[in-house]
């Protein structure tokens, strides 16, 4: 079984804000819901 997907951590309330993601998002502003910045999961 295959989908488009990401996975991303969210850190803005921690003592450092940082972010991370899976697939690159190229956006602006980070946008994590953006379908053109999924990439392909898949499930075995």
């Amino acid at each position: 079984m295959t989908f488009p997907g990401n996975f991303y951590k969210c850190g803005d309330e921690t003592p450092i804000p940082h972010y991370g993601c899976w697939s690159m998002v190229n956006s602006a502003s980070p946008d994590y819901h953006l379908s053109r910045c999924f990439w392909e999961l898949v499930l075995e």
